[in-house]
């Protein structure tokens, strides 16, 4: 990440964000319609995701990235994407 760019999660909140990214904010996106309004702004969004709401994100919405990282934390699967 770079200064200005901001980190959010989708459908969940995690407090060891705010550890390792010394954010004193990070945004857990609720809706669909928010998650748009995010990936569609201006500057350099990244989100951290469930791979399961990922695919459907990309089924229903039409969201065309790929995830610059995956990682498996016990039973849960997350991507790391970004809108740039």
């Amino acid at each position: 990440m770079e200064p200005g760019d901001e980190i959010k999660t989708y459908w969940f909140e995690s407090n060891g964000l705010f550890y390792y990214t010394k954010k004193p904010y990070i945004e857990a996106i609720e809706s669909p319609d928010r998650f748009i309004e995010v990936f569609r702004s201006s500057h350099r969004v990244f989100v951290v995701i469930l791979a399961e709401m990922f695919d459907k994100l990309k089924r229903d919405a039409g969201i065309e990235t790929e995830p610059i990282e995956k990682v498996q934390v016990g039973h849960w699967e997350y991507v790391l994407i970004s809108n740039r």
